[in-house]
């Protein structure tokens, strides 16, 4: 991990907070979650094994937000990276029933290696549209991210992401997502994501079946892209 990096982001964090011209009622927001695989962008970050995550969120009413986000994984290196931790911050914007945001989110991992490493910056723009009351269960979401530099200098990456969720009779809700990432330095990749979940109390169920259109051989010789089942249960503090 480069230490410089983490720490400038979380300057910019708290500098989000301070730009507000008077102060603001924040809202926290915490979970964990166990899941059976960490998929990121159509590839396992866990090796196809069960990680277990964390978040903390604040908000501002103006929409600036922050947060922090730690999961293990697993990328079977010989530098035995174990954990990731995130940091980001941005603001949502609240237009009726759309929202439009704007995030910068740092990617750290706990590896030692000289040189190029696992971390990186992405910048994501975020446009959803509620069918419902704005933070309703029915919603649609289009999200550019990009970063100029992937890991272990692998070039420029964008990725193209659509998804979104409707509710379903019993409390259940149907959710869904396709996406399509731009390589600078390797294969271009198509995958997808279709899920139930249930909320019960502070508790969120979820089981999924996601894939992509890679090959074992575009995907560093492993099954990280390959179609699966995956279960997850997130405990929530709203």
């Amino acid at each position: 991990m480069q230490a410089r990096l983490p720490l400038f982001c979380l300057a910019l964090i708290l500098n989000s907070f301070a730009v507000a011209d008077e102060p603001e009622t924040l809202s926290f927001f915490a979970s964990a979650q166990l899941l059976s695989d960490y998929r990121f962008f159509g590839s396992s970050s866990s090796d196809g094994k069960p990680a277990l995550q964390g978040s903390l969120h604040v908000e501002q009413e103006a929409g600036w937000y922050a947060g922090v986000f730690t999961s293990t994984v697993d990328f079977d290196d010989g530098n035995r990276t174990r954990y990731e931790f995130d940091t980001y911050a941005g603001r949502r914007l609240y237009l009726g029933d759309w929202t439009v945001s704007g995030e910068l989110l740092y990617l750290a991992y706990d590896e030692r290696h000289p040189g190029p490493t696992w971390d990186y910056w992405l910048g994501t723009v975020a446009v959803r549209h509620y069918f419902d009351e704005q933070g309703g269960e029915r919603w649609l979401d289009l999200a550019v991210s990009h970063t100029e530099e992937g890991s272990f200098a692998s070039g420029r990456q964008t990725e193209l992401k659509l998804e979104g969720a409707t509710e379903l009779p019993r409390a259940f809700r149907l959710t869904g997502n396709v996406g399509y990432g731009f390589h600078q330095e390797s294969a271009d990749r198509f995958y997808w994501g279709l899920g139930l979940e249930r909320d019960w109390r502070q508790l969120t169920f979820g089981l999924w079946w996601v894939g992509s259109d890679q090959s074992r051989a575009q995907c560093f010789d492993t099954d990280w892209c390959d179609e699966a089942f995956l279960g997850s249960i997130l405990l929530r503090s709203w």
